[in-house]
């Protein structure tokens, strides 16, 4: 599956196989998302999609006191927390300011990820979406809406 040279320089570094990892049954459901990524044009989608979420999240929260940065790669969008927006400190670890978030958009119908460390490895909140390929325009006006009254309260 590799060369030696690849070899020796990740051997012992992480594990790359299962027992179940080369099973029949999870090569066709391999196959058969690959399959379903190119006929829906899935990647392409994910790819418009992603850009009419990032900007219409950016402008959304613009003014918002606590929003850092909004940034992403297609529909993998992270939304910045931060205690003071001009000089982008961040708020305490201790404050658990994403997972209060989190639970905000919770309680607004969204189901976000969030994260820590992102400003030094301790410090630092995100938000994180990631939505379905599928996703369409009134639905990313969902999230944008339930996203921004999650965050009326920070």
């Amino acid at each position: 599956a590799m060369s030696n040279r690849v070899a020796s320089a990740i051997e012992g570094r992480f594990v790359h196989g299962f027992t179940w990892s080369h099973h029949a049954v999870g090569a066709a459901v391999g196959s058969t998302v690959l399959r379903r990524l190119r006929q829906d044009n899935l990647v392409e989608a994910a790819a418009a999609r992603g850009a009419r979420l990032l900007e219409a999240l950016t402008a959304s929260l613009d003014d918002h006191p606590h929003v850092g940065d909004v940034r992403g790669v297609g529909l993998l969008v992270a939304v910045e927390l931060v205690a003071d927006r001009a000089t982008k400190r961040p708020f305490p670890r201790s404050d658990r300011v994403a997972e209060q978030a989190t639970a905000a958009a919770k309680h607004h119908g969204l189901l976000v990820y969030p994260s820590a460390g992102c400003a030094d490895g301790v410090n630092g909140d995100l938000l994180l979406l990631g939505p379905p390929l599928v996703i369409d325009d009134a639905e990313v006006d969902l999230v944008v809406s339930r996203l921004t009254e999650a965050l009326v309260g920070f």
